[in-house]
């Protein structure tokens, strides 16, 4: 399965034939784009409507971090995905960026190509990113939508990105008590707290001040660790606004010991002494279920740039989604029909293929394995032609 969608990434990115050519503009610059002529007569499929839930389900059910790592054509096609936006990738370095480049992955927001230009290979990038994060939201409770939104974004953002194993990750106060590292991905330093869930932001203060590399005492927890895990931390919000329908809203915030600090000793949970922060454990009960505090704002996450505590930066994007569809026709038109019409038909390939390998395993007669050799010989019956992208 991940060889198919590799093969199908590829034909969408690298020079495949030049058999057929629909020029656009003479002074503008393109690449080839593949899509696939039929030798005789096929089966009638839409190019109205873009349908690519097979590929998707490809996308999905391979995206945890360790199996892409030891199927390397997971790895090649996850690499192939991102590829267009790697300039936004390799140049984080605050709540903007972060939110910028995330949601590069989703929209365009670039604004550089001409009017009458289609990037078919970026177009169709998008295409399944916006599909495969569609089924995570519909197909999974928040629960495992968490765990497979956490890898899914960490295969996106590349090789130096990786998922941190809930409760796996412990910080070592010094002085014999072990703390949680709060982050869910680590990447190029920076630590992310990802939050798809209903609830929003919540957590242990303690966890927060040692990932932040803050000295503590609360009661008889004590942290001495003074070195932050993380050059950057930053929670990364996935949601709907609860009052708004027809858009989907990514927010990054960037969590900076600074900003903690002020807000605990500003509203007097808490007091520093000789470099450790001293609070009492009912105050630090409380401070976690304070609406004003980063802790105690559970969804309200849209109201961090108006004075949330412990919030050094932060940075927000709404974006139209539509979780009910994988994608409607004007983003189809989009591709242009050619090219729609043949990743569709490659998804019904894919669909008739798995069907006959699960037929012929059940069941291995020379008829099913007959059936199996007709399927793979229909899928190369085509020609190459392109198309030319921007």
């Amino acid at each position: 399965m991940s060889d198919s969608l590799l093969t199908i990434l590829e034909m969408i990115e690298e020079e495949l034939a030049r058999s057929v050519q629909i020029p656009i503009s003479t002074t503008q610059d393109g690449e080839e784009i593949g899509y696939m002529k039929t030798k005789n007569k096929a089966k009638e499929v839409s190019s109205g409507f873009l349908d690519v839930k097979r590929i998707v389900d490809a996308i999905v059910s391979t995206t945890e971090s360790e199996t892409a790592e030891k199927d390397q054509s997971i790895a090649d096609s996850f690499e192939i995905i991102r590829r267009f936006n790697q300039e936004k990738i390799n140049n984080i370095n605050n709540a903007q960026t972060l939110n910028d480049a995330i949601v590069s992955f989703y929209q365009n927001t670039s604004g550089k190509l001409s009017p009458d230009c289609r990037d078919f290979s970026t177009i169709a990038k998008r295409a399944l990113i916006n599909a495969a994060y569609s089924k995570i939201l519909n197909d999974f409770n928040a629960s495992a939508a968490g765990f497979v939104n956490e890898a899914y974004l960490a295969n996106l953002l590349g090789n130096s990105a990786q998922t941190v194993p809930a409760g796996g990750s412990k910080i070592d106060g010094g002085t014999g008590k072990l703390y949680n590292n709060i982050a869910d991905l680590e990447f190029n330093n920076v630590g992310i707290s990802l939050k798809t869930k209903k609830g929003g932001v919540s957590g242990s203060i303690r966890d927060l001040l040692a990932t932040l590399g803050i000295p503590f005492k609360i009661g008889s927890n004590v942290s001495m660790v003074s070195e932050p895990r993380y050059e950057s931390l930053y929670y990364v919000f996935f949601g709907k606004n609860q009052s708004s329908k027809g858009y989907f809203d990514i927010s990054t915030a960037k969590i900076t010991p600074q900003a903690v600090l002020k807000y605990i000793r500003g509203k007097r949970f808490g007091s520093v002494r000789k470099g450790v922060l001293v609070m009492t454990p009912e105050k630090a009960t409380k401070l976690e279920k304070t609406t004003d505090f980063l802790l105690g704002a559970t969804r309200q996450y849209k109201n961090f740039n108006k004075g949330i505590g412990g919030v050094g930066e932060f940075a927000n994007k709404q974006l139209e989604f539509k979780p009910s569809q994988e994608f409607n026709a004007q983003q189809a038109e989009k591709l242009g029909k050619e090219l729609t019409t043949t990743l569709n038909t490659l998804n019904g390939y894919i669909s008739q293929i798995e069907k006959t390998i699960v037929q012929y395993a059940a069941n291995p007669t020379v008829g099913n394995l007959q059936t199996l050799q007709q399927s793979l010989q229909m899928l190369s019956d085509f020609q190459i032609a392109s198309l030319i992208s921007c």
